[in-house]
């Protein structure tokens, strides 16, 4: 009837787009896998494997005593097996940041990457190393800078953007905020200090990821310092106390999840006036930026598999209805010598250009679509062959077994029982 054949002219159109509608969501899933997977991958710079970060929930202000309750803690957290170093901290990358005045001499401006001053992190003798972080040239911290000559460590990327072509070590830098400066009286924001004593670079460290997991642009440029925990400069005159200890940082021997709670313990010490102490791994900072291609990721994929399973059962179905449909003429083939093979060639050649026309069009489709989140794919791109040539395979495998069933029964079917039953 008229219906019977508008209903057999629209399941191929549905089996494509269904087809379709896979391949794009496999290939989107595939794009935000491999994002995930490269920025996971990347070398930020320092080490985020065995280290626990350790700090009070975050709240209102610091905690009463907070500096002596971590610096008493310190030698406890040492004393737990596995434990390798433990230093006190303020800012670190990923958590918090300090971005005082900064001088140059001969420089009129303070040094800035896109109006970004440059990062200033306060550093025990320990901390670079707990971290990871490479000195390129010049040296490491000592514990005689606690108490020594102001000095000061920069990284490679400020190195080369203030001092383009020359040595970094042994320079002056200015930090800190000039005594003439009232931020109640000031017009505006402060200028670069020029009054406060000179500090020696010393050394010049590899560059460290701050702020951003996101591999390029500015982030990559981004200028940092570090100078001994002793000598981070306070706030202008009047405004208070600068920042102090935040919490400790804990390079572990084995797998550092398994020292949290020893951890927590060590710096609780039996106290119950105290706020939660969060331990966690250092590599949690990066959790809350990787959210997004992760949710990515698993959502696509279940979509991707849903519509995957949906394309295969309506392959399925159509081509076992269609088979049922050529009954008699797949009879007279076969009674009259046609080969099951060529039978089974036949019904599969006609899913195979269905399934091939599906796959090129969702090939086509998911580039386009990739296009909007081009921005969001790091190390690959919407026309990656990889994703592309990954998400064509799944769709052609399930296609060819969801056919090759109902084709294959009917290849070994009896001609004289299919005639009987017309």
């Amino acid at each position: 009837t008229s219906s019977d054949a508008r209903r057999s002219r629209a399941y191929p159109t549905l089996l494509l787009v269904q087809t379709t509608l896979s391949v794009v969501l496999m290939a989107g899933a595939g794009m935000f896998g491999r994002s995930l997977r490269n920025l996971m991958a990347q070398d930020f710079g320092m080490r985020l494997s065995d280290v626990v970060l350790v700090g009070f929930e975050q709240g209102p202000g610091m905690v009463a005593g907070q500096d002596e309750i971590f610096r008493s803690a310190l030698e406890r957290v040492r004393a737990i097996p596995g434990v390798e170093a433990a230093t006190v901290v303020k800012a670190t990358p990923f958590a918090g940041h300090h971005v005082p005045p900064i001088g140059i001499p001969g420089m009129a401006e303070s040094p800035s990457v896109n109006g970004q001053l440059p990062f200033l992190i306060a550093a025990t003798p320990e901390f670079l190393d707990i971290l990871g972080i490479d000195i390129l040239q010049g040296r490491r911290f000592t514990r005689d800078d606690e108490r020594g000559a102001p000095v000061v460590i920069v990284n490679h990327a400020m190195a080369r953007t203030v001092w383009p072509g020359e040595s970094a070590l042994g320079k002056c830098i200015r930090i800190c905020f000039d005594p003439s400066f009232d931020p109640m009286t000031a017009a505006g924001p402060p200028g670069p200090p020029t009054t406060v004593p000179c500090r020696e670079v010393v050394g010049v460290s590899r560059d460290v990821r701050q702020r951003s997991i996101v591999p390029g642009g500015a982030e990559d440029r981004l200028m940092q310092y570090f100078v001994p925990f002793s000598q981070v400069p306070g706030p202008p005159a009047g405004v208070g106390e600068g920042p102090g200890v935040q919490g400790l940082l804990v390079r572990t021997s084995r797998e550092a999840t398994s020292l949290i709670a020893p951890i927590r313990r060590a710096v609780v010490d039996d106290r119950t006036d105290l706020p939660f102490v969060e331990v966690r791994p250092y590599s949690a900072l990066l959790e809350r930026q990787m959210r997004p291609w992760r949710m990515g990721t698993a959502l696509l994929s279940l979509f991707g598999a849903l519509a995957l399973g949906v394309a295969g059962i309506g392959l399925y179905a159509v081509f076992a209805h269609a088979i049922a449909e050529r009954r008699r003429e797949i009879a007279i083939r076969i009674a009259v010598g046609a080969q099951p093979g060529r039978v089974l060639a036949l019904v599969l050649r006609e899913a195979g250009r269905l399934a091939v026309a599906g796959v090129l069009s969702g090939c086509a489709l998911a580039v386009i679509a990739g296009r909007w989140l081009e921005s969001m794919l790091v190390g690959t791109a919407p026309s990656d062959p990889l994703v592309l040539g990954a998400a064509a395979i799944v769709m052609l495998c399930v296609a060819g077994v969801a056919t090759f069933l109902p084709a294959r029964a009917a290849s070994r079917a009896d001609p004289t029982a299919l005639l009987r039953a017309e």
